[in-house]
């Protein structure tokens, strides 16, 4: 089984994974560490810019489902149950859905509200993350112009993240269970 999962910055995609990697036995792969391991191949220093025109680079030369065809390279290698960590667009969705074609893909967007959002984000303290509510509604637009919110739409299951982790987790245990029994139907 693969789930791909969605959703705007902050809103449990990357704990979800993880979640499944640790009680799922689920292998974890993130689309931005693709990107950013073909940025280290190619000797690119990583910077929020860098990785910004870097990713707009690829999007012009491979199309919009750039990300897509480089993780699909990557995953189509792993075997067992799989999580695609940070799907950003209907290209991708659509990529994913052509190429895992017969493997049990299904896309899962994951929502929680703004306030909810940002407060995770400043204190996630990755890297990338913006540190201001101004960048934060920043990187909202310019994850809206990727496309999130579309590719959400296209999403088989919807799970809203506005409680704590044990309810979030309770509520991917469902998700699995669900999966499963959908699939052996």
């Amino acid at each position: 089984m693969i789930i791909g999962f969605t959703g705007m910055p902050g809103s449990g995609k990357s704990d979800a994974s993880l979640y499944l990697k640790e009680h799922h036995n689920f292998s974890i792969v993130n689309m931005g560490e693709v990107v950013r391991r073909t940025m280290n191949e190619k000797g690119i220093k990583i910077t929020n810019e860098s990785l910004r025109a870097f990713s707009g680079q690829l999007r012009d030369e491979m199309g919009r489902d750039a990300t897509a065809k480089l993780t699909a390279d990557f995953l189509l290698k792993l075997h067992g149950n799989i999580c695609i960590d940070g799907i950003r667009g209907p290209e991708e969705v659509a990529y994913f859905k052509k190429v895992l074609d017969g493997k049990r893909f299904y896309l899962i967007a994951i929502t929680a509200p703004d306030d909810i959002r940002y407060k995770r984000l400043a204190e996630r303290g990755r890297y990338d993350d913006p540190h201001t509510l101004k960048g934060l509604k920043e990187r909202d637009e310019k994850e809206k112009g990727f496309g999130v919110e579309a590719a959400m739409k296209m999403a088989d299951i919807v799970i809203s993240n506005t409680q704590s982790p044990t309810f979030f987790h309770e509520d991917l245990d469902k998700m699995i269970v669900k999966l499963k029994s959908d699939w052996l139907i």
